[in-house]
């Protein structure tokens, strides 16, 4: 079970119409270390929602009353709080909704939860969401520490490049997921790019132009679209601010069922056919603001990340690649608590469950890869790998292995930094000004639409976003003073502070971030004596 927190417990808001499943959420989270906060119906949860300032959103689409859990999540989204802390949407069965991916689309929800809801199955994920999947290293005490794992990617980073034969692809893809984050993932070898766009960690898009798989070409290989016609609608789209597939629809080149059908099995083509890559450079942009993330499309996708994660390990990883991605767990592997409920995402859990039943108790992934069946069966060991990428394997070090750990990563973060600090964008110039223009006109639309709906005091809506962008930033600063990653959280302070100048006690904790700065100079020594 989930160790409770001594204190700061966070708030979850537990929307239900039925009184007795309120109550299982409600000890599930106390035992969790959570502070709940239950509603009946869609208006209560509002009112508790604008008075509680909850971090976590759990809802029923099927509320009693007036308004739905639909209508409650629109209403969340459309705040500044809403708009960044998990909301996990619940429904009796996939009767409207055609899967996940679907749901996560349709309402902005981080994820889709069939009932009935396991108790314990609903606070893991809802540590996921808030705190990253626990993978990789953990203590003895059972606390995660993501310092050492690569899907646990510092939530504060917005660009990381690399070269993939020094960071695993099925790792940077699950990153995504395991830290709940938006944004794109791009993969180059030569000419031949594969990119793969994520929304609140799941994947809603892919495209590459690797030869049969770039749509147009697959389209037309496949007999769904004339080669004519596909080049009319590829001059036609240039022009336009439509996607290929509403273009090719609207000319009556093909069905909508058969693009819906033909786009998502060039998606899954394009995903697995990402796993096979050993070599080449990747760069990841993460998406600081999901309201107004867009990617070029999206489809929806009837597998989780979990599944294209461990199927890609499974169907394209050597022997050789899983020992490497093994090789860096020194301390004792063990199956991880939320091993049962990763399970239930797979198509074959019972393998997984015997290869797990297999692993003995205590072994390191030295002495593990010299254990039957793992020394001689392949399957079994890439099952064991894939299991450690998502989550459901991990390593538990000693008091004095994690402060090594943590040592170590210091100056890895360090080249992190370096790395973001001198990144630059591997696009063409003039195909990303052309990108980045399409963007900006779809963001002035949106402005204008907004400002057209706006009856409230603009004053008053600006406000009070500095005021949650205030307290956000204040909590971030904090964050990173712990970590001792003294720089970021003095910038970051100054952000708080700038936003929101009356809160005296805040100037405090930048005093105490210009103090522990080793480069700190006459001004930062100056600003920290300085008080509102």
């Amino acid at each position: 079970m989930i160790e409770a927190a001594a204190t700061n417990l966070r708030k979850v808001l537990l929307v239900d119409g039925e009184a007795i499943l309120r109550e299982v959420y409600t000890e599930e989270a106390r035992r969790a270390g959570l502070e709940p906060l239950v509603a009946a119906g869609a208006e209560d949860a509002w009112r508790i929602f604008r008075d509680e300032q909850p971090d976590v959103v759990v809802t029923d689409l099927d509320l009693p009353g007036e308004g739905s859990g639909a209508d409650l999540i629109q209403r969340v989204r459309a705040t500044s709080l809403g708009a960044i802390i998990p909301v996990i949407a619940v429904s009796p069965g996939k009767r409207a909704i055609r899967g996940v991916t679907d749901a996560v689309i349709l309402h902005d929800v981080d994820d889709f939860l069939d009932k009935p809801v396991h108790g314990e199955r609903l606070l893991w994920r809802i540590t996921e969401l808030v705190e990253g999947r626990p993978i990789g290293v953990l203590s003895q005490s059972g606390n995660a520490n993501d310092l050492d794992r690569a899907v646990s990617l510092d939530r504060t980073l917005d660009f990381l490049q690399g070269r993939l034969e020094e960071r695993d692809v099925a790792t940077l893809f699950f990153s995504f997921f395991a830290t709940g984050r938006s944004g794109k993932l791009c993969v180059m070898e030569g000419k031949e790019v594969i990119q793969v766009w994520f929304h609140r960690g799941w994947p809603v898009f892919a495209e590459s132009n690797i030869d049969g798989m770039d749509l147009s070409q697959w389209l037309v290989r496949g007999g769904k679209v004339d080669g004519d016609a596909m080049a009319e609608a590829r001059t036609e789209w240039m022009d336009v601010d439509r996607s290929l597939g509403v273009v090719l629809i609207s000319r009556g080149a093909i069905s909508a069922r058969t693009m819906f059908e033909e786009n998502q099995a060039n998606v899954d083509a394009v995903i697995a056919t990402l796993f096979s890559w050993t070599v080449g450079n990747y760069y990841v942009e993460y998406s600081q603001s999901p309201m107004t993330y867009e990617p070029p499309e999206t489809v929806s996708l009837q597998r989780s990340p979990t599944h294209y994660v461990v199927e890609g390990i499974r169907g394209h990883y050597s022997r050789e690649r899983c020992t490497e991605i093994l090789s860096t767990a020194q301390g004792r592997l063990e199956v991880s608590d939320a091993a049962p409920f990763i399970l239930r995402e797979l198509v074959d859990p019972y393998y997984y469950e015997n290869v797990i039943a297999q692993m003995g108790q205590g072994g390191t992934a030295p002495k593990l890869l010299q254990m039957h069946p793992f020394d001689k069966d392949d399957d079994a060991l890439r099952a064991v790998c894939a299991l450690w990428v998502v989550g459901g394997v991990v390593e538990k070090i000693s008091a004095e292995q994690l402060r090594r750990v943590r040592r170590s990563t210091a100056s890895q973060a360090d080249r992190i930094r370096e790395a973001v600090a001198s990144a630059a964008s591997r696009e063409h110039p003039d195909v990303r000004a052309a990108r980045e223009a399409r963007i900006r006109a779809r963001l002035d639309r949106r402005k204008k639409r907004a400002a057209e709906r706006r009856k409230s005091d603009v004053a008053s809506i600006m406000n009070a976003l500095d005021k949650v962008s205030a307290e956000v930033a204040y909590e971030n600063g904090v964050k990173l003073l712990a970590r001792r990653r003294y720089d970021e959280a003095a910038r970051t302070l100054e952000e708080a502070v700038r936003l929101a100048p009356h809160m005296a006690k805040w100037y405090s904790t930048l005093a105490q971030a210009y103090l522990a700065m080793e480069d700190a100079g006459p001004e930062e020594l100056d600003k920290a004596l300085q008080r509102p």
